[in-house]
């Protein structure tokens, strides 16, 4: 999957460029959030697609949509993107992925899992939003090489 490797060359120099620290395996790379009100984010592969993670919550990308995968990866670490967790006592159970349009919030997709929920546990509502560097690479500087 040469396109894969290529995009996550990009975002890897991206990240060293600003210091943003990461952790990268064979299936693909992760962001820690810097503090209790951010969220991981990651980007992985498998042989048919890629996949953008914010904690649970993700998107799926054809292996063709190589560079829509890296933008949202990139904008995941920005304060453009937020991610709205509810949860019943300690378990998280949907993510709503929100991004910053016009100065108002607009949701992109939102997952929630099926499996076990304490459903009779205080249920709460969270809001969460990394906050890396402002000078983060964004549109104009993850446009693909030509």
């Amino acid at each position: 999957m040469k396109r894969f490797d290529e995009v996550t060359g990009r975002v890897r120099e991206n990240l060293e460029k600003v210091g943003v620290p990461f952790e990268e395996d064979d299936e693909g790379l992760w962001v820690e959030p810097r503090s209790d009100t951010g969220f991981s984010v990651g980007l992985t592969r498998d042989e048919n697609e890629l996949t953008v993670w914010f904690e649970f919550w993700h998107w799926h990308f054809d292996k063709e949509d190589c560079d829509g995968a890296e933008m949202l990866f990139m904008l995941g670490l920005t304060n453009g993107m937020r991610l709205r967790l509810w949860s019943a006592g300690d378990a998280a159970y949907k993510a709503r992925a929100e991004q910053l349009v016009e100065n108002e919030w607009r949701p992109i997709s939102t997952t929630t899992l099926v499996w076990f929920i304490p459903f009779w546990k205080k249920k709460r509502e969270e809001v969460y939003q990394n906050s890396f560097p402002d000078e983060f690479p964004l549109e104009e500087d993850l446009e693909p090489e030509a």
